[in-house]
């Protein structure tokens, strides 16, 4: 039985009737923050989600205030697991050749293209099968929150994942050109591969159904991509996701849907509950460890 809704036990949005409170030294935990939420996704060591729970920044709080009144507060997050992972979405962001960056580096790139500040500091994730790095900035006090309430917590920037995860689709094409575009609240990652090559990647925001036609018409123009040779997938959190869906389908031919390939989903999605549009890195993390 898949539990939806509100439970009250643990005040959650999805609790797996497999969640148990014995073992929450072996589950991997994975978070999402951003300005106006607060995303948390407990695993099992099979790669099934046990509990998803969120929390809204109604009061607006800065967003390092906002990860430590819920740390603080919120007993869930006080327990020991065996990892914890927290995915970041900063504005200031750069992809680099690993070849070309020397530990140390990430501030002398990042200030090629943005103002540093003293109260921020940059970090790297590795994209070892592309040979790449992405390096951002993040603000110093929410880093330290975060290296406190969840020790060893490994920081990523969302597309650092999205890179890796549709990297690994990307090169099972027949057409040789993959996109994916990945919705968040008011911008999308859009994700491009060449028989396995990444192409683009990039955020941006957008306001209307349009407006993200617009911009991806004109990425593909400026790759030369025939739009009946691309491959086009959508996931993401958006309000206007179906009517995105449908302007997009009728420009991009072989756009498709995720598939419902990872078991435990394919229940939950039977139930009214999409992961797929419920947030795309626990998509991805489901994806990378389906047995």
């Amino acid at each position: 039985m898949i539990i939806l809704g509100k439970s009250s036990r643990f005040n959650a949005d999805f609790v797996s009737p497999l969640f148990d409170p014995k073992y929450f030294s072996v589950y991997r935990v994975l978070l999402y923050l951003n300005e106006k939420s607060f995303l948390v996704s407990i695993f099992n060591t099979n790669g099934e989600v046990l509990l998803i729970k969120t929390f809204l920044n109604l009061n607006q709080y800065e967003i390092s205030d906002f990860l430590g009144k819920i740390c603080f507060e919120d007993e869930l997050l006080k327990n020991k697991y065996a990892s914890w992972e927290i995915i970041v979405n900063p504005k200031k962001w750069m992809i680099i050749p690993a070849e070309f960056l020397p530990d140390g580096a990430e501030k002398d790139y990042l200030e090629q293209l943005f103002r540093i500040n003293d109260s921020e500091v940059c970090l790297r994730n590795m994209i070892k099968p592309l040979g790449l790095n992405i390096i951002f900035v993040l603000d110093s006090e929410l880093m330290k929150k975060a290296q406190y309430y969840f020790p060893n917590v490994d920081i990523r920037h969302s597309i650092a994942n999205s890179i890796l995860h549709y990297y690994k689709s990307a090169t099972f094409q027949p057409t040789g050109f993959f996109a994916a575009i990945e919705l968040y609240e008011n911008f999308l990652n859009y994700i491009v591969f060449n028989f396995g090559n990444l192409l683009f990647a990039n955020q941006f925001q957008f306001d209307t159904p349009d407006d993200l036609l617009y911009n991806i018409i004109l990425i593909n123009n400026g790759l030369s991509i025939n739009e009946k040779n691309l491959e086009l997938i959508m996931t993401g959190i958006n309000s206007q996701f179906n009517e995105l869906k449908s302007i997009i389908q009728e420009h991009y031919p072989l756009f498709r849907e995720i598939p419902n390939i990872y078991p435990p989903q394919i229940a939950l999605e039977q139930q009214g509950f999409k992961l797929s549009q419920y947030a795309p890195f626990i998509f991805h993390y489901l994806e990378n460890n389906k047995k």
